[in-house]
């Protein structure tokens, strides 16, 4: 329920600060002249208020024993909620994982912690007429195992990914690798057909050359000696043309 008291409607902001002040054991005498101060100037249009702004040392009182008891309730459950942040940080910094997931096993050891906990006995039931105590520790068990499953399955899925990219990489580089060859393929095609016509070029001169068709008619040579002559005439053998015994 929502508290409609003097302080109640004063801005948040002046009562965190009302709070920070009786936290820091500031005594009524220190701080009702600031907040009457701040009453005057905020509650002055206030409808409910406006004729009446002063706060006496009784609903000070009341708000210390209310109001300040659940910020102070709020305070721990930040603290408590601020440790686990940093305790999710540094399982997330020492395994490598991600806060999320260190953060799904921080909940899930809280879970399973108040599972073995005494005060989460089942004692009677239904059946019996007895009153049930403690958490459901069926529930509890269900919420343990989803939240482990859950964590699982980001786990496998991080995985999966990473394993794609992995694929992709490697694809990739294959590719590369093809184009490369391919590459490779087409220079040598290129240096071997400029070898041809130069081979080709050459054997049109020799072919032209009076002196190849005097050889290759000299009557009386055998052939090894016509070859032998032809090859001292055409002189040396582009790099990968001919036989590798001229």
């Amino acid at each position: 329920m929502a508290r409609t008291g003097k302080i109640a409607c004063l801005p948040r902001t002046i009562r965190e600060e009302l709070n920070q002040r009786l936290h820091d054991g500031q005594t009524g005498a220190q701080i009702l002249p600031w907040l009457n101060e701040q009453a005057e100037q905020h509650l002055a249009n206030h409808p409910r208020w406006g004729a009446d702004t002063t706060i006496n040392d009784n609903a000070l009182s009341n708000w210390r024993n209310g109001g300040y008891v659940d910020w102070c309730k709020d305070l721990a459950k930040l603290d408590v909620i601020e440790r686990k942040v940093d305790l999710a940080a540094r399982i997330a910094s020492i395994s490598g994982g991600d806060i999320f997931s260190a953060s799904g096993q921080v909940a899930a050891g809280d879970l399973l912690e108040l599972f073995d906990a005494e005060s989460g006995t089942v004692t009677g039931g239904p059946d019996d007429g007895a009153e049930v105590q403690g958490p459901d520790k069926i529930g509890l068990a269900l919420a343990v195992a989803k939240l482990l499953d859950a964590s699982a399955k980001k786990q496998a899925a991080g995985i999966l990914q990473e394993k794609l990219h992995l694929d992709r990489d490697k694809a990739e580089r294959e590719k590369d690798k093809a184009l490369r060859e391919k590459e490779k393929i087409a220079q040598s095609r290129s240096k071997l057909k400029l070898e041809w016509q130069k081979f080709a070029s050459n054997f049109l001169n020799w072919y032209e050359d009076k002196r190849t068709r005097e050889i290759a008619d000299q009557a009386g040579s055998s052939r090894a000696q016509k070859i032998a002559a032809l090859a001292d005439l055409f002189g040396e053998m582009p790099d990968g043309i001919g036989p590798a015994n001229l």
